[in-house]
């Protein structure tokens, strides 16, 4: 074995040496120094070298020279109007949007996102009364908590005064004021907080309600009407708009789990099945929803299905929640007893008409139809004239809704 290996080594050899000659008469003495006689260097151009650059970094972009409109930044994200006066600072692993509120270096407003219920909403309630050095409430007392309309669905609003402890309580700051927002669900959590000195928080209360009514999804779709102000009259000087990248958003933030689905479709992954009139297309997703339909020859109306469990809150504190939204009074017991129903969920809903005032020409339409283990609603909104041509087809829609367990 051993003379076998030997041999065939030289016959490798010979071979080897043959090539080599073949490839120095080919190549000759000159081809031959300039391919090996020079040493090279790399040198890169520029005057650094950053691993794991982004693409603007490598290649010294500045999005200001590619800015959109001011209203819509960026599309397909989580967008928002950042209060007139407000500052935006860095995110942080729990702080999807961040600001410091009126310059005041004491106090701050941010929004986090949790997965599922994060520890349910009378314990988050009571977390940020513990923080404010005050008692717990009961259930009754959470549940009578007012709300308003955030990511198109009811939350709670709280505000709370007193000795201000911080996350951890290391954090030490009298005469202070939490306000903020909650809306907890299974599927996902929302958080907005704004805490500091009870003056400057008191004086920015509306423009903290501003900024929670101006998120929103992007994508290009018309906002307009999405997520009308709690106040009649609110705020007029808001700053720019801003958007965070949606890979951001859903890290945490909820997913509605909403499939495509044609006209006539039902939905997929939702609980509830519905089918959707003739003409209606689906709308993109937004959180909170179960599903977002556009109509209307310009797709100037939308409408949208909401679920929450137990009672909402109620539904007089629900129909008087969107009438405010338009700037209209609280309907008595008696008024709410007296509106019209529809049948929706295998028994009746509530039905409401509300315009806008001050001759504005919009118009809301919504089903308010609690269950005894949940509340569902469906909210129509555009110009008069466009919701007049649907509210046949708003009636049909709420009538096909089936499931939801």
């Amino acid at each position: 074995m051993h003379r076998t290996h030997t041999k065939h080594h030289r016959i490798a050899t010979l071979a080897g040496l043959a090539l080599c000659a073949v490839g120095t008469a080919a190549c000759g003495p000159s081809a031959e120094k300039e391919a090996f006689a020079t040493e090279r260097v790399y040198q890169p151009i520029g005057s650094e070298i950053r691993f794991g650059a982004t693409t603007a970094q490598r290649f010294r972009l500045d999005r200001s020279e590619f800015k959109a409109p001011a209203h819509e930044e960026e599309t397909g994200g989580l967008a928002w109007t950042t209060p007139q006066g407000w500052t935006e600072l860095a995110q942080t692993s729990l702080r999807v949007a961040n600001f410091r509120v009126a310059g005041n270096e004491r106090a701050e407003c941010y929004l986090t996102t949790l997965a599922g219920e994060g520890g349910g909403l009378d314990a988050n309630v009571n977390r940020w009364r513990t923080q404010m050095g005050q008692p717990a409430l009961s259930p009754q007392e959470i549940a009578a908590l007012p709300r308003m309309e955030w990511f198109g669905a009811p939350s709670v609003l709280v505000e709370i005064d007193g000795t201000f402890g911080g996350m951890s309580g290391d954090q030490s700051g009298t005469d202070f004021r939490m306000v903020g927002l909650l809306h907890v669900t299974p599927q996902g959590s929302q958080f907005l907080k704004m805490v500091g000195p009870r003056a400057v928080v008191a004086a920015e209360t509306e423009h903290f309600k501003a900024l929670a009514t101006s998120f929103h999804e992007g994508g290009g779709h018309d906002h307009a009407h999405d997520h009308a102000p709690v106040d009649a009259n609110p705020p007029a000087d808001v700053g720019a708009s801003r958007t965070m990248p949606k890979d951001a958003v859903h890290g945490g933030m909820v997913d509605d789990g909403l499939s495509a689905m044609a006209a006539g479709g039902s939905s997929g992954s939702s609980a509830f099945t519905w089918t959707a009139p003739n003409g209606w297309t689906q709308g993109p997703e937004k959180a909170m929803r179960e599903v977002t339909f556009l109509a209307g020859e310009k797709r100037e109306v939308e409408c949208y299905v909401a679920a929450l469990g137990g009672d909402g809150g109620g539904l007089a504190a629900n129909l008087n929640r969107w009438r405010q939204q338009m700037g209209q009074e609280a309907l008595t017991e008696a008024e709410i007893a007296a509106l019209p129903t529809l049948p929706m969920l295998g028994t009746q809903a509530k039905q409401i008409e509300i315009e806008r005032s001050g001759g504005a020409g919009d118009v809301v339409l919504g089903a308010v139809c609690l269950l005894p283990d949940r509340s569902v609603f469906v909210k129509m909104l555009g110009p008069k004239a466009a919701v007049d041509a649907q509210r046949a087809a708003f009636v049909a829609f709420c009538g096909s809704i089936q499931g939801g367990r």
